[in-house]
């Protein structure tokens, strides 16, 4: 993400709202001196993603147009991503508890997004997801070094993405229909 851009962009949309900085903290959840901070170039100043999305969603322009992937405040995205790329980020959002998955149903949720994979591998995908993150803690119990945690981890992981990323391939999202 382009500092300058972002600090451009993000004054410029504040404005264009008719909207102080006071108002946009207010809204996203963050003090004004964070707003500034934000808008100041020189500061370099950045948000997390999730406030960076807050203040995109306030601001009606798209998140891609925010931090500058995109030229457009309304254009889709220039980057696609795989059905592999979009798993991998998933089980990273689960590790860091950002999203938190039911296994019940594979339903895969937080506040604002919902992702419903449905279906016998869906299921399969979400009792291999806590057998993932169950084993983890299993391996940090015993005796086995650090370093191989990790590379177990590693291909255990890996081995997910190959195995399910048809789940999360384009023409199989359900917002496609």
């Amino acid at each position: 993400m382009d500092c300058k851009v972002f600090s451009e962009r993000l004054k410029q949309a504040r404005q264009a709202k008719g909207w102080n900085q006071a108002k946009l903290a207010e809204t996203v959840g963050v003090g004004q001196n964070t707003i500034s901070n934000y808008e100041k170039i020189k500061n370099g100043s950045m948000p997390k993603l999730e406030i960076a999305a807050d203040m995109a969603k306030a601001l009606d322009v798209s998140l891609d147009w925010l931090v500058g992937i995109a030229d457009n405040q309304n254009e889709e995205p220039i980057v696609k991503v795989d059905g592999r790329s979009f798993l991998d980020y998933l089980i990273t959002l689960f590790q860091k508890k950002i999203l938190e998955f039911d296994i019940s149903d594979a339903t895969f949720n937080n506040p604002g997004m919902i992702i419903d994979a449905v279906g016998e591998e869906a299921a399969k995908l979400g009792v291999e997801l806590k057998d993932f993150f169950n084993g983890e803690t299993v391996l940090k119990k015993g005796k086995i070094s650090e370093d191989m945690i990790q590379l177990a981890n590693k291909g255990w992981r890996d081995n997910i993405l190959d195995k399910y990323r048809f789940l999360f391939e384009e023409d199989r999202l359900p917002w496609d229909d």
